[in-house]
């Protein structure tokens, strides 16, 4: 067995796909939204259909699992459109973001009119192998590290897992268990993995709090990401890298 780091969010994922009454129009438009109580998104599939996951707590999911589907889907599109109720001091700082520019409209989101197929869930936490190399073994996407799915790089990090593997073991001998190219894999993973894990654990505990001034800093933060061009150019090369 190969020790890992691991702990639990307490949250799950609620997950199906979804129809929505807009056939095309959002089919190239993935959206996420982050709720008090965690994000909800949406993953285009074609024709009009949306991979849902829906990561929120233990007891809502609960909640929404008791739903019949008209029940949830009304539920989930509450959770799409609904503005949330903002006190007066959010209410403040959003008036002053707006005046400064920084306010970031909330996008049109497709309405959704129902399920295809079952409903299901699954727990959501973080894991990361210490070892992800060993005699003709390696590690690769979730069995080297489990991440929450919130930025939706879980297959992406697994995807390049793979192509290192590959690159390596094709640099090496013609033995595919040729220990140096195994070793070259599990250093080059483990440092270029590292921030990313480090990140999308910080990004869920930073939207999991409803404390509000690390409401107001994050929201103030994401808007004036969104008004420099250069700095979101900057996360979409690092989501795709």
């Amino acid at each position: 067995d190969t020790p890992m780091i691991r702990w639990e969010y307490q949250q799950q994922g609620v997950v199906c796909v979804l129809e929505s009454a807009d056939g095309p129009r959002f089919d190239n438009v993935a959206f996420q939204r982050f709720l008090s109580t965690g994000p909800i998104a949406l993953l285009p599939l074609g024709q009009g259909l949306f991979s849902l996951v829906w990561s929120c707590r233990d007891t809502l999911s609960s909640d929404l699992a008791s739903l019949s589907d008209e029940e949830f889907v009304t539920r989930v599109n509450n959770a799409l459109q609904r503005q949330p109720t903002l006190s007066s001091a959010m209410a403040t700082v959003e008036t002053l973001a707006s005046q400064l520019g920084l306010e970031s409209r909330a996008p049109d989101t497709p309405r959704i009119t129902g399920i295809v197929g079952k409903r299901g869930s699954y727990p959501l936490g973080f894991h990361v192998a210490s070892r992800l190399a060993g005699p003709r073994m390696v590690l690769v996407g979730d069995a080297a590290q489990r991440v929450h799915p919130l930025a939706g790089q879980g297959a992406n990090i697994g995807f390049r897992d793979i192509q290192r593997l590959c690159r390596e073991v094709g640099r090496g001998s013609e033995d595919i268990g040729d220990v140096a190219a195994l070793n070259r894999y599990e250093t080059y993973t483990q440092r270029h993995n590292a921030p990313m894990l480090a990140f999308l654990d910080g990004m869920n505990k930073l939207y999991s709090t409803s404390t509000e001034p690390v409401v107001l800093a994050r929201n103030l933060g994401l808007g004036v990401v969104n008004q420099m061009d250069f700095l979101k150019k900057i996360f979409v090369s690092n989501a795709r890298s």
